[in-house]
C-alpha cells in the first residue's frame, strides 16, 4: 500500500511520491531535524527477512554515505520504515536519499542525440563523480542513463551509486534487470543493467571499476546518438550483442573529434585488460578543449586525416598470430598486413632496456639468466640470442647508424662493443645513465644520469660536450634520438610547480639553447618513418604525425597498444625501426611471500590477484604492513593485515617507498603530488591526511628517497641524489630532524653511492650499501652519532641491509639472491661482527643488486618471518610484442 503525505518513517515526513525507482517506491520527504527535504526508497520487506543481508546492505550504506561529490548523489542512512506500514508481513526499511530536482539523463535522450558539447559537458561530470568513488575503492555497477540526473542548472549527479551490489538478490526486477545474488564476487553472478553491462559482467565474472569504465562508454555513445550501444529484444539477446557485437561506429556525429571517438573504442574494449584503465583519463580527454581535427602533413606533403585506430580492430587484426613466427614476410610489395608477434627472452630484471637495429631486424635486449644482467642480441628471423661478454649491468643499449656496434651504460661508464661481441671499450664516465643515441658523424649523445644535460662525445671517445641547457622548471634531460636532419629529440622532467616544462623536446648540436617543446608525455619519444611520434600517455602507446621540418603534430593520436609498462620517466619500454614496433606490455609478476629461516613458505600476503605489491614496511608490532601499490603510471600507498587491503592514501598523484613510525601511528613515504618526488608523513589511520616533512620553497634542489625513522621518533633518514650537473651523480644519505628547525644536513656524503639506510633498533647505528670499493655493492655499518668509522659486514657483494627486532643479527641479499645473516654484537663502542651465513635461496624481485629508486623488496617480522616480494612461480618468461607492418587506420 503507497504511503499518504504525513506518514512519518522514523523522523522523515513523507510528502509525496516520486514513482518507482529500479527497486523499490520512492517518496518525497522532509528532515524536520535539518530542515531538508530527502528521497526515500522503500526496500523490499525480502531484505529484513534475512539478517545477513540487513546487515550487509547497513555497512554498504554506510560505506556510500561517505562519499562526497558535487557529481554524486549522496546516500545519508538506513531508517526503519515498519511503523508505516503495522500489518505489514515483516520489517520494512527505507534508504535515505538525497533528493535531486530535474530529468533524468533517459528523459533527455527520448528527445534525440544531445549536441557534442552538451554531451561532453555531461560526460565529465559523470567521469568526475565516478572518479571520486572510484579512488575510494566504490564501483557503481549499475551505472546507467535513468541512474543520472540532471539538474536545472545542468549539473549531472549519479544516483544509486554502488546499490547494485548492495541491493543484490532482489527478486522484483524489471524487464532488463538481470537476476543478482548476494556473493558478487563469486564466478557465475550477474549484477547490472543489461544494456550497460561489460562483457565480463554478462558471463558472471568479477568485476572492478573497468566495468564502470564500460557503462560510461555505453552512456556517452547513447548521448551522442541516440541509441543504445548494445540493443536486443531482451536481456538475452542484448547481453548476446555485448558479447559479439560492435557499437555502429558510423552512428557518432561527424562533428565528433577523432580523439573522441579512440576514448569511446578504448571504454568499449570487449577484453579490460585492453580497455581505459582509469576514468579520470576520460576526465582529464573530455577536459581538452572540442577542436576540430587538423588536417595531418607529415614531412612535406599533406595526407587526408585517417579514422583513429579502435583497439578492437586492431585485436581482431592481430588474432591468431604466434609467438615466434618468421617475419620473412615483412616487406612484400603489396602492404602486407599487421601482426603481432612474442619474442620471449631469458629471465630479465630490467625489461624496459630493449632497442631496435636501425634495419628493425635484431633486437638488443637486457637479461639476467643467472641473476647477472647482461647485453644480448638477437635476429628476429632466428630463435636463438647471443650473449655479448663482458657486459655484466648493462642498461639502456642504443645502436650505431650501421648496425655494427652497440652503446650502452655499466659499472658507472658509458661504453660501447661490437656487435659480435667484439671489442669493447669504455668511452666516458657516466653513472647512472640515461640512455643514448648515435647519429651521423660518429657522433654519441647520452645522458649520463638522473637531473644532468645531454652530453656529446665521438663514438671513439674523447672529451664530452654539453648539448642541452635545462630550462627553468626542469629537472634533467633523458633519452636522446636523432632525427633524419640531424637535430634530436629527448625527454625533459618537470620540477615541481611546473608541468608544463616537461615532455617531448626537439633540440639541435649547433645551439644547446635552440630547444622546442614539441608535447607533454608520460616519457621519452621516439620518431618513425615516414613522419610518426611515438610516445606512452596514461598507459597507451601512441602515434601522432610528426612534420619534422616545423616540429608540429597534427591530427588525432592513434592508439598503437594498450597497458603499455611505463615505470615513470627514467625508462623507455618501447622502440621503433623500419616499420617494427616493439614494446614491453605492463606485468605484474611478483608475491609477497612469507618464509622461515629454513626458507619454508609459510603463506601468502593479500589476495590471489594482489601481485602487484612492492617495497613491503611491516609495523613495529608486526600486525600490518604497508607497500606500495603500482599500476600503470600510478602508485599509491596501501596498508594490509592479514586478510584484506586499505588504501592509505588518496591523491591521484604517486606515493611510494613506505615507512613506518615507530609507534606505528604514521607513514613517512614519498609523493609527487606537488609535481616533484618530496617526503611527506601521513596517518596510517586517517587516509588522506598527508602533511610534507619538510616542504621547500620552489622547486627542490634533491630528489629524495625514504630510508628509514629513528627509533627515537626524532629523525628520518632519506638518500637524495646530488651532482647532478656532473658525468657522475652521488647518492648521499642525508638526516631530516622532525624537531625544531627541520632543516636537513648531510649525515655521509662521499664521492661513493650510499643508499637505503637502515637505523639499528637501539638507534646507534646505521646498515647501509655502498659502491666504496670501486667494485660490487657492500654492506656497510657506521655509528649514527659518529659516522666516520665503519664496518664492513658483507662478502663478495651485499644490498639492502635489514636489521633483526632485537639488533643482534644483520641480513642482506647476496649478488646470487641468498638471503645471508651475519651475528652481531656490540661490546661498548666497538662492534663485533660475525662471519656471514647464507639462510636460504631467494627469488625476490630485483636479484642482488642495487636498483635506484627500488627499496628492500623483504622485511623481518618481529616473530624472526621474513616477507619477500618473489617472482611467482607460474609467472611467464619476459616477453616483448612486436608489432610488425603498423600502420594508422
Amino acid at each position: 500500500m503507497p504511503l499518504a503525505p504525513g506518514t512519518r518513517v522514523g523522523v522523515y515526513e513523507v510528502a509525496g511520491s516520486l514513482g518507482t525507482g529500479g527497486m523499490g517506491e520512492v517518496y518525497r520527504a522532509r528532515d524536520p531535524a535539518l530542515g531538508r527535504e530527502v528521497a526515500l526508497k522503500l526496500l523490499p520487506t525480502s531484505f529484513a527477512a534475512d539478517p545477513e543481508r540487513r546487515a550487509r546492505l547497513a555497512r554498504e550504506a554506510r560505506l556510500l554515505a561517505a562519499l562526497n561529490h558535487p557529481n554524486i548523489a549522496t546516500i545519508y542512512g538506513l531508517e526503519d520504515a515498519s511503523g508505516s506500514f503495522p500489518h505489514a508481513d515483516g520489517e520494512v526499511h527505507a534508504l535515505v536519499l538525497e533528493l535531486v530536482e530535474g530529468h533524468t539523463l533517459a528523459e533527455r535522450i527520448v528527445r534525440g542525440p544531445l549536441p557534442v558539447d552538451e554531451a561532453v559537458a555531461i560526460a565529465k561530470q559523470l567521469a568526475a563523480g565516478l572518479d571520486a568513488a572510484h579512488q575510494q575503492g566504490i564501483v557503481h555497477r549499475d551505472l546507467k542513463p535513468g541512474n543520472v540526473k540532471i539538474r536545472p542548472d545542468g549539473t549531472a549527479k549519479i544516483l544509486d551509486f554502488g546499490l547494485a551490489k548492495a541491493l543484490a538478490e532482489h527478486d522484483a526486477m524489471g524487464e532488463s534487470e538481470v537476476a543478482t545474488r548476494p556473493d558478487v564476487t563469486r564466478f557465475g553472478v550477474v549484477i547490472g543493467t543489461a544494456a550497460y553491462m561489460s562483457p565480463e559482467q554478462a558471463r558472471g565474472l568479477p568485476v572492478d571499476k573497468r566495468g564502470d569504465i564500460w557503462a560510461f562508454g555505453c552512456v556517452l555513445f547513447e548521448m551522442l546518438t541516440g541509441r543504445r550501444a548494445f540493443a536486443g529484444d531482451d536481456a538475452s539477446d542484448t547481453m548476446a550483442a555485448i558479447l559479439r557485437s560492435d557499437p555502429d561506429w558510423d552512428a557518432l556525429p561527424p562533428e565528433l573529434p577523432a580523439r573522441l571517438r579512440a576514448l569511446l573504442a578504448r571504454c568499449l574494449a570487449k577484453d579490460p585488460a585492453r580497455r581505459l584503465r582509469d576514468i579520470g583519463d576520460a576526465r582529464l580527454e573530455l577536459e581538452e578543449p572540442l577542436a576540430p581535427d587538423v588536417a595531418p602533413t607529415p614531412d612535406a606533403g599533406a595526407r587526408p586525416a585517417r579514422r583513429a585506430v579502435l583497439p578492437w580492430a586492431l585485436a581482431a587484426a592481430l588474432a591468431g598470430i604466434v609467438a615466434g613466427a618468421s617475419i620473412g614476410a615483412l616487406r612484400t610489395p603489396a602492404a602486407p598486413p599487421t601482426r603481432l608477434l612474442e619474442m620471449t627472452t631469458p629471465a630479465s630484471l630490467d625489461p624496459f632496456s630493449l632497442s631496435l637495429s636501425p634495419d628493425g631486424r635484431a633486437m638488443a635486449f637486457v637479461a639476467a639468466g643467472d641473476g647477472q644482467p647482461r647485453l644480448w642480441v638477437r635476429r628476429l628471423d632466428q630463435a636463438n640470442a647471443t650473449l655479448l661478454p663482458g657486459t655484466e649491468g648493462a642498461q639502456y643499449p642504443f645502436w650505431s647508424p650501421d648496425g655494427t656496434a652497440l652503446g650502452f651504460f655499466a659499472d658507472g661508464q658509458l661504453k660501447r662493443i661490437d656487435r659480435d661481441g667484439g671489442r669493447l671499450r669504455s668511452l666516458v664516465p657516466a653513472a647512472p645513465g640515461g640512455g643514448g643515441a648515435w647519429g651521423p658523424n660518429d657522433t654519441i649523445l647520452f645522458a649520463p644520469q638522473l637531473g644532468s644535460p645531454l652530453y656529446r662525445i665521438s663514438g671513439s671517445g674523447g672529451e664530452p660536450q654539453v648539448v642541452t641547457q635545462i630550462l627553468e622548471g626542469q629537472f634533467g634531460h633523458r633519452f636522446p634520438q636523432f632525427l633524419p636532419d640531424g637535430r634530436f629529440l629527448f625527454y625533459a622532467f618537470g620540477e615541481r610547480g611546473a608541468p608544463t616544462a616537461g615532455g617531448i623536446y626537439l633540440g639541435s648540436l649547433d645551439d644547446p639553447e635552440a630547444t622546442h617543446r614539441v608535447t607533454a608525455a608520460d616519457g621519452a619519444g621516439l620518431y618513425m618513418e615516414p613522419g610518426w611520434l611515438l610516445f606512452v600517455d596514461r598507459g597507451a602507446l601512441l602515434a601522432r604525425l610528426f612534420d619534422v621540418g616545423t616540429a608540429a603534430l597534427h591530427g588525432p593520436a592513434f592508439a598503437i597498444a594498450e597497458n603499455v609498462e611505463t615505470n615513470d620517466a627514467s625508462t623507455r619500454s618501447f622502440s621503433a625501426a623500419e616499420g617494427v614496433i616493439a614494446y614491453v606490455p605492463w606485468s605484474t609478476p611478483s608475491r609477497l611471500t612469507w618464509f622461515d629461516r629454513d626458507g619454508r613458505e609459510l603463506g601468502t600476503l593479500g589476495a590471489a590477484d594482489d601481485n602487484d605489491l612492492m617495497d613491503p614496511e611491516i609495523s613495529p608490532d608486526g600486525t600490518r604492513v604497508a607497500v606500495s601499490r603500482k599500476r600503470l603510471n600510478d602508485s599509491d600507498v596501501w596498508i594490509f593485515d592479514a586478510t584484506r587491503g586499505t588504501r592509505f592514501t588518496l591523491e591521484a598523484s604517486s606515493e611510494q617507498l613506505p615507512v613506518w613510525s615507530p609507534d606505528g601511528r604514521e607513514l613517512l613515504l614519498q609523493s609527487n603530488r606537488d609535481g616533484w618526488p618530496e617526503l611527506y608523513v601521513g596517518s596510517a589511520t586517517s587516509p588522506g591526511l598527508e602533511r610534507p616533512v619538510a616542504k621547500p620553497e620552489g622547486p627542490s634542489p634533491q630528489r629524495r628517497f625514504p630510508s628509514d625513522w629513528s627509533p627515537d621518533g626524532s629523525a628520518v633518514l632519506f638518500f637524495a641524489v646530488s651532482g647532478t650537473q656532473s658525468l657522475q651523480a652521488r647518492l648521499d644519505m642525508w638526516v631530516l630532524p622532525l624537531v625544531g628547525e627541520r632543516e636537513p644536513y648531510p649525515w655521509l656524503e662521499t664521492a661513493a653511492t650510499e643508499v637505503w639506510g637502515q637505523f639499528s633498533p637501539d638507534g646507534q647505528f646505521v646498515a647501509y650499501h655502498s659502491n666504496e670499493s670501486g667494485a660490487a655493492h657492500e654492506v656497510y655499518v657506521r655509528r649514527f652519532a659518529e659516522p666516520q668509522h665503519r664496518w664492513l659486514i658483507s662478502a663478495a657483494g651485499g644490498v639492502y641491509p635489514r636489521w633483526s627486532r632485537d639488533g643482534k643479527e644483520l641480513y642482506y641479499i647476496a649478488p646470487d639472491r641468498s638471503l645471508i645473516a651475519v651475528p652481531i654484537e656490540v661490546r661498548g663502542t666497538d662492534l663485533v661482527v660475525g662471519n656471514p651465513r647464507p639462510l636460504f635461496q631467494t627469488r625476490i624481485i630485483g636479484g642482488g643488486r642495487n636498483v635506484v629508486g627500488r627499496r628492500h623488496q623483504y622485511d623481518v617480522a618481529p616473530d624472526g618471518r621474513f616477507l619477500i616480494n618473489v617472482e611467482r612461480d607460474d609467472a611467464q618468461a619476459p616477453a616483448i610484442k612486436l608489432l610488425l607492418n603498423w600502420r594508422a587506420r
